[in-house]
């Protein structure tokens, strides 16, 4: 097979490269060209899933990431800031401003 025939087929698409094997005999590939064809065809098709699934991962430990619960340290130490924060409320409320609670 020729260089410049390789060439044409490498440049083809997925959508292409299966019209040209549905058209069968009626391609203009044939023997060799058409086993080029279907070897390209599926070897792309193998990468396309390769890189979806890899995708699919990416995604998954992302949302993996998103949805980790909080650290109980973390919550413990917002719990003690906003306790602080209230405290601090009600003392100023009630020597300042003279506001029972």
């Amino acid at each position: 097979m020729k260089d410049s025939t390789k060439t044409k087929i490498d440049a083809m698409t997925i959508e292409e490269l299966s019209y040209q094997i549905e058209l069968g005999r009626a391609s203009p590939y044939q023997r060799e060209k058409m086993a080029y064809i279907k070897s390209r065809s599926a070897s792309l098709k193998e990468q396309e899933s390769s890189q979806r699934h890899h995708e699919n991962i990416t995604t998954q430990r992302a949302r993996a990431e998103a949805n980790k619960p909080i650290s109980p340290i973390i919550s413990t130490w917002w719990l003690v800031v906003g306790g602080l924060t209230l405290a601090a409320l009600v003392y100023i409320f009630r020597t300042h401003l003279g506001i029972p609670l």
